[in-house]
């Protein structure tokens, strides 16, 4: 009896692992940078919101597990850019200490060319 138990689960985790393995995968869509990114946020939030706002079909699992593809490319752009920023707040702040002028313009210019997409108005195609 312990024999076909143990087959039984080997042959279901099996079946399980050649299932999870023939999930098709989508490509995301790209977000080469910041402002992408968050218009994509934007735009596949709201396809989200809108799929999630009633009962879930087959259909609807099937658009949002495509839009997540997309979703997690675009926040991964946003987390990568973040970082260049807090880098870049890190180099102002630490030449503000020694006054380094031109150490303070430089990471100034690029710590604002990220923030100043999370901080305005998108304009979103």
């Amino acid at each position: 009896m312990r024999n076909q138990f143990a087959t039984s689960l080997l042959l279901a985790s099996i079946s399980f692992t050649i299932f999870a393995t023939d999930v098709d995968h989508f490509k995301g869509t790209p977000s080469p940078d910041l402002k992408s990114a968050l218009c994509n946020l934007q735009k596949f939030d709201n396809t989200l919101k809108t799929i999630t706002d009633k009962p879930l079909s087959a259909n609807d699992m099937v658009q949002i597990h495509q839009l997540t593809y997309t979703l997690e490319v675009a926040l991964q752009k946003v987390q990568q850019e973040l970082k260049v920023a807090a880098e870049e707040l890190e180099k102002v702040h630490k030449g503000s200490e020694v006054v380094s002028k031109e150490q303070v313009n430089t990471a100034a210019k690029k710590y604002l060319s990220k923030t100043q997409v999370l901080t305005s108005n998108l304009n979103c195609e």
